[in-house]
């Protein structure tokens, strides 16, 4: 691990930990073994920081989205797919999948492109989906922008409740209930999921 990453991969446990105003330039050195100046190689501001974790884990998920749409999938299989993949990383790296539930509701840090990329983009690629799928008459008639944040705000909100301690539900729980919900939803009439290869019954 270069020390770039290194710094990226401390700076995401320490404001999980202590939030964002909590994880300062010297608590993130000292986890990561390094001196403070070292940071300021690599990072303007912590704010930088938190900018930089945004932007790669938007990229990850506009490439895998973006990779989907060049299969020959329905659209409930790309949704199915990509929720099995968001949800994978989340499970992989627990400290960036609480940065980015953290900080995303912070309305500090709303300015910052790699928020708003994560906040409106993501939303946009999904929308873009939800309408090929109306163009190959896959789903019922909806309105692709306003189901697709849905669909966003949606996930977003299951992972946040899974980051309560009260919640008893796993991830593979929650991703059946959201993978139902959503075919429930967008689906054009009474029905068994339109691939039995990938359902979770």
């Amino acid at each position: 691990m270069d020390k770039k990453q290194l710094i990226i991969k401390h700076a995401a446990d320490v404001i999980a930990e202590k939030g964002y105003h909590g994880a300062t330039p010297k608590v993130i050195a000292g986890r990561a073994g390094i001196a403070v100046g070292t940071i300021y190689l690599y990072f303007k501001s912590k704010e930088e920081i938190l900018n930089y974790i945004f932007v790669e884990e938007f990229k990850k998920r506009e490439k895998f989205l973006l990779g989907l749409n060049t299969k020959d999938y329905s659209f409930y299989e790309k949704l199915e797919l990509f929720l099995d993949f968001h949800f994978d990383e989340l499970e992989s790296d627990e400290s960036t999948g609480t940065v980015l539930i953290q900080e995303s509701t912070n309305p500090q840090q709303q300015s910052l492109e790699g928020v708003q990329k994560f906040l409106t983009e993501l939303p946009e690629i999904f929308a873009d989906m939800l309408q090929q799928a109306q163009n190959k008459n896959e789903i019922r008639a909806l309105d692709s922008q306003f189901a697709a944040r849905i669909i966003f705000h949606s996930i977003r909100g299951a992972v946040m409740e899974l980051k309560k301690e009260a919640v008893q539900k796993g991830h593979e729980d929650i991703k059946h209930e959201l993978k139902t919900f959503f075919w429930n939803a967008i689906k054009k009439k009474e029905g068994e999921l339109p691939n039995e290869n990938h359902q979770d019954e």
